[in-house]
């Protein structure tokens, strides 16, 4: 009998304690584990308003959890939630899930795109019972930025950056696409790099169900396609009084350490000029091996708001190498022949010897051989006169006109105004290709025109299309020094 009830005691306390154990276990709470991601693979931080997650269990009974609200619900900066899914943010739904059951949930966060995701409760009455990773993509994403000449610049922060006028819960840059979890109140995205114009956008529609998309001049799809940056300063380079120069190279900033893109096409002639807005000097130059080296003054600019500045530069073509004008030599005017009575018979003739010179070396050493030249020959006739009783002729001196005087700094052509137009006008009345009758007004206009092309014709100047430039002033200078 004793071992009986021994026996029977035993088997009670068993029960007893297994029914005590198994009852909290009837009880115990479902722990869910959410693990979310953006769509560049990093972890998505929610804010101080944290994550909303809506679920059912098995298509029934609804929960909604606002992370942060209550004690049972935690969350870090690792993407991670876990949630009770019997606390009492659950409300009177409590969408409890049982093993093997399906749950659906759906996460919003602030600044990305909603995500439903599904899964399968492995068992029940564990803190570990469910786990899911959920990718969220961002409401924003900026595709790419390129210069207005189509070159590619890259969107990293440094070279070139995007940014958003709105609020922002995170924001990345990542292959070369800038990534920004901007707020439903919507804003502009601004493109930006230095040495160029900033560029804003239109306004975006933000919205939790489809990503705004916007590039810069990229060849991308986009909801908003904008025009890519224009450069800080474009720099435009003519042939002095003529066409566009479309070669060579231009230099700006400090230093000239800005080297310039040269346009192509339409753009042939012009340079663009990505100056840093750290550089302080306004100085382009221009340089090519047949052109004379020159220089523009541009303005300055600060910020990044700044608009495009604009400069030309006027070159001068430089002349063949191992080419020579050669100075024109005047003719000295014969003597007049004094009409006498009688006349003597036979007249003397004058056959004066002259003693070989060497080869001047400049100019002005030709000129002065010839008027000492002149001089004796003037002397011979003098005494030949006075020898045969008649009377002197004195002839009048050689003369170089006033206006061979004048140094020309520029090349002049139709529509110029200017003192140097005016000496011009006054050498070419002194030459006859310019009637005298006419004013030197300064002007060059058509009259003033054909008579430079007359002259460049008598004084073999080619082309004689009446434009008095390089050529021109060089043979100028030769006849008149």
């Amino acid at each position: 009998m004793y071992k009986k009830l021994s026996n029977f005691l035993l088997l009670f306390w068993i029960f007893l304690f297994t029914l005590v154990w198994s009852i909290p276990q009837a009880f115990a709470e479902d722990s869910y584990f959410f693990r979310v991601d953006t769509e560049i693979d990093v972890p998505a931080y929610y804010g101080t308003s944290g994550a909303t997650v809506t679920f059912k269990c098995d298509g029934t009974g609804q929960g909604i959890i606002t992370d942060n609200t209550a004690s049972e619900s935690t969350q870090s900066l690792n993407g991670i939630i876990q949630m009770a899914s019997t606390s009492a943010e659950n409300g009177t739904a409590r969408a409890d899930c049982d093993a093997g059951e399906a749950i659906t949930a759906t996460l919003s966060f602030d600044g990305w795109l909603s995500k439903t995701v599904t899964g399968t409760v492995s068992s029940v009455g564990s803190n570990i019972t469910f786990t899911m990773r959920a990718s969220m993509d961002y409401t924003i994403l900026v595709n790419g930025v390129t210069d207005e000449l189509s070159n590619a610049l890259t969107l990293n922060g440094t070279t070139a950056s995007a940014t958003y006028s709105g609020t922002v819960a995170s924001q990345s840059y990542s292959g070369g696409k800038r990534y920004i979890a901007g707020s439903t109140s919507g804003g502009t995205v601004k493109g930006g790099a230095n040495g160029y114009v900033n560029r804003t956008s239109s306004a975006l529609t933000i919205s939790a169900t489809a990503s705004q998309s916007v590039d810069f001049g990229t060849t991308d799809d986009s909801s908003l396609d904008e025009s890519g940056l224009s450069f800080g300063h474009k720099i435009t380079v003519n042939e002095s009084g003529g066409g566009s120069i479309t070669s060579g190279t231009v230099t700006a900033g400090d230093s000239s350490g800005t080297n310039c893109t040269a346009g192509t096409g339409t753009n042939a002639g012009k340079w663009y000029c990505a100056v840093p807005l750290a550089n302080t000097a306004t100085t382009a130059t221009f340089r090519h091996d047949d052109w004379e080296s020159a220089t523009a003054t541009y303005t300055d600019r600060t910020a990044g708001s700044d608009a495009q500045n604009t400069a030309t530069i006027n070159a001068f073509k430089k002349p063949p190498v191992g080419t020579y004008y050669p100075p024109s030599t005047p003719t000295p005017t014969p003597s007049p022949s004094p009409s006498l009575t009688p006349t003597p018979s036979p007249t003397p003739q004058l056959t004066p010897t002259l003693t070989p010179t060497p080869e001047l070396q400049t100019v002005e050493q030709k000129m002065a051989s010839i008027r000492d030249k002149i001089a004796e020959l003037q002397s011979r006739l003098a005494e030949l006169l006075k020898q045969e009783g008649l009377p002197q002729v004195v002839p009048a001196p050689v003369q170089v006109p006033q206006s061979a005087k004048f140094e020309f700094a520029k090349a002049l052509h139709s529509g110029v105004r200017g003192d140097d137009v005016r000496a011009l006008q006054d050498y070419l009345k002194s030459t006859g290709h310019l009637s005298s009758d006419v004013e030197s007004t300064g002007y060059f206009g058509q009259l003033t025109k054909a008579a430079v092309a007359a002259w460049q014709r008598d004084n073999g100047v080619s082309p004689a299309e009446g434009y008095f430039g390089f050529r021109s002033q060089l043979k100028y200078r030769a006849l008149t020094q």
